[in-house]
Order: structure tokens, then C-alpha cells, then sequence
């Protein structure tokens, strides 16, 4: 090869390298551009006009629900709760007590009734118990209460029973309710975490106060019942017995059989 056309080939593979080198210095990024229906454009704006903002509610409203929600809640469980112990109390107590008299006698039959009553009292009340920490739901009222009790806010008759102190409450707890509701109120805390030592000695003892309370009730009316029966004969008892009850059936339902009395004053009076 001569000098001339190795200078030929040099020239033309300069050239060659020269040609990617610059195209990679000049090259510019790719732009993809999407082409939209010219109809999807028209009809944007009115499909997107009707969907409406979603907001969080406020907190107000969220308070409200918390709130009407856990008053739904503990008005159901105080009114089954009120008449499952009208049953035990005022049903089985009695029923027991008289069992118990027609064996054992009117002296001894009390005392004997007052143990199986103790332990079906104990075990439901324990049961009760259990089921409430379990739930961890207050559907009784009984956390509301213990905060006043610890320095909330509160007006009012249960105002007034939360700050008496512990001894009053744990006595009129144990007689006008059970011992669960007595412990589950004194206890400490309200995480529903269970019973400490302290705990189940309240429920121990609210247990024995309860049932000696009203076993000695029951016995008493018994008593006194047939008491009346031996010295008064039994139609005289039934008509003493039908007035006071005609006296609270008039009181509450009076006015929508006979109307309102202060009301139809009036309207004489008008008239005249």
C-alpha cells in the first residue's frame, strides 16, 4: 500500500469514528406523546362534576355517635340487668326461704337456705364478672361512675354517690345490686383487668352482706305474711291488699281512663 492511500484509509476511519461520536453529543430524549379521543375530552369535565369530595367527619359528629351509641348500650344492660335481679331477689330468694321452712321449719329453714343461696349468688356474680372484663365494654355505667369518683366532673344524685366513699358505697351496693356490680365499682382502675387481692376480698364480703341482707328481709315478710293469715281470715287480707294496688293503678293509668281531673276543671270552668 502507498503513502497516499494509507492516508486515504486513515482519513476515511477518522471519519468513520467521528460520525457516532457526535450523534451521541447532539442526541436529544425521547417524548411520547398519547393522543386522547377529542369525545373523552369533551365529556371530562361533566364526569368529574359529579363525584363529590369525600370529607372526614368532624369530631363533633364522632363524639355524638361515640356517645349516643355507648348510651344505647348501657340503657340495654342496665334494664336486662334490673330484671334479672328482680327474678333472683324477688323470685328465688322467697321461693327458696319458703322451701326451706316447710322442711326444716320457720326457725332453722332460713338458715339453711341462706348457704345454696349464697353459693348461686357467688358463682353467678363471678360469671358475670368474667363476662364484663371479657367484653371490656362498660354496659353498665359502672366506668362512668368510678371517674367522678377519682375527681371528674358530675351533678346529681350519682354525683353524690360517687363522692360518698368506699365503705357507704361497698353496703348499699351489696343490698340494692350484687356483688359483682360492687366489686367491678371499688376495684381499682378500669383497664378490666381482672381481680386482685383487695378485689376479691370486697367480693367475698359483699357476697355474705348481700345474701344475709336479704335472707333476713324475705324471712320477715314471710313471717309477717302468715302471721296476718293466722289472725285475719283471707277475704279481709285480699281487700286490703286490692286498695293500695287500685291506689297505683289510678296513679298511673288515672288520666288516660278518666282523663286529666285539673284539666277538665278548666274546660268547665270555660265553659260556664
Amino acid at each position: 500500500m502507498s503513502k497516499k492511500e494509507g492516508s486515504q484509509v486513515e482519513t476515511r476511519f477518522a471519519g468513520a469514528r467521528a460520525v457516532p461520536e457526535a450523534s451521541t453529543r447532539t442526541r436529544e430524549p425521547m417524548v411520547l406523546v398519547e393522543t386522547v379521543a377529542p369525545e373523552f375530552v369533551d365529556r371530562a369535565p361533566q364526569r368529574f362534576a359529579s363525584v363529590k369530595k369525600i370529607e372526614p367527619p368532624a369530631k363533633a359528629e364522632v363524639a355524638e355517635e361515640k356517645g349516643a351509641k355507648r348510651a344505647a348500650r348501657i340503657g340495654v344492660g342496665v334494664t336486662v340487668k334490673y330484671w334479672y335481679d328482680q327474678a333472683f331477689d324477688n323470685g328465688v330468694y322467697p321461693a327458696a326461704i319458703l322451701w326451706a321452712q316447710q322442711i326444716f321449719g320457720a326457725a332453722l329453714g332460713p338458715l339453711v337456705a341462706f348457704v345454696p343461696l349464697g353459693i348461686i349468688s357467688a358463682l353467678a356474680s363471678y360469671a358475670e364478672l368474667k363476662a364484663y372484663d371479657w367484653s371490656k365494654k362498660d354496659w353498665l355505667g359502672i366506668e362512668l361512675v368510678k371517674k367522678i369518683r377519682e375527681g371528674g366532673k358530675g351533678e346529681g344524685l350519682i354525683a353524690r354517690f360517687a363522692r360518698m366513699g368506699d365503705i357507704p358505697a361497698f353496703f348499699l351496693l351489696s343490698i340494692f345490686t350484687d356483688p359483682f356490680v360492687t366489686t367491678a365499682y371499688l376495684r381499682k382502675g378500669s383497664d378490666f383487668g381482672g381481680l386482685s387481692k383487695r378485689d376479691k376480698r370486697i367480693f367475698i364480703a359483699s357476697v355474705l352482706v348481700s345474701n344475709l341482707y336479704w335472707t333476713l328481709r324475705w324471712t320477715a315478710i314471710i313471717s309477717l305474711v302468715q302471721l296476718a293469715i293466722a289472725t285475719f281470715s283471707l277475704p279481709v287480707l285480699l281487700l286490703l291488699s286490692v286498695l293500695p294496688i287500685s291506689a297505683v293503678l289510678y296513679k298511673l293509668y288515672g288520666k288516660y281512663l278518666f282523663g286529666n281531673p285539673k284539666k277538665r276543671s278548666k274546660e268547665v270552668g270555660a265553659s260556664k
